[in-house]
């Protein structure tokens, strides 16, 4: 539960070095920094080959507009349908950054959603795009002699 999470988190956040606090440990409120920090606990980060993969990570709040026009994949199995009960409490990385000092939930929350009417547009104008080259085909095809019409399909195109 969210509850139960942020007071973990409060008490992660109690910890510092006594004789100079900023050496450490370093507390990072944004959720894409807690990620990043616990899949570093995951990896063997002190040797080379562990750097070399932490190097490679990228973690983001929200969709970046480099990867905003690439697919998209979801790992089935680690859909919190299949992984969950249905009534066990679970709290999103977000709310909980939102609780412990991060304040830039609102804004990742607006860029959101101008990204999600954005990719809308596209998609409807893709979606009519393809309608039009369909229509096309279909009319080439009865306009054109039979032996064209095969020499296109031939090569796909038609």
């Amino acid at each position: 539960s969210l509850h139960r999470n942020r007071l973990k988190y409060q008490r992660f956040l109690r910890l510092r070095m006594n004789s100079n606090p900023r050496r450490g440990p370093y507390h990072l409120r944004a959720p894409s920094r807690i990620l990043w920090r616990t899949i570093r606990g995951m990896l063997r980060h002190k040797v080379e080959r562990g750097q070399k993969a932490l190097a490679r990570l990228q973690v983001f709040e929200g969709v970046p507009t480099m990867v905003e026009r690439k697919k998209r994949m979801v790992v089935p199995s680690a859909l919190r349908i299949v992984r969950l009960k249905p009534k066990r409490n679970f709290c999103r990385l977000g709310d909980l950054s939102s609780q412990v000092g991060w304040s830039h939930g609102d804004l990742v929350a607006r860029l959101e959603e101008k990204r999600k009417t954005r990719s809308s547009a596209y998609y409807q104008k893709k979606k009519e795009r393809t309608k039009m080259q369909a229509e096309a085909k279909s009319f080439a095809q009865t306009t054109l002699p039979k032996d064209q019409v095969a020499f296109l399909q031939q090569y796909g195109h038609a």
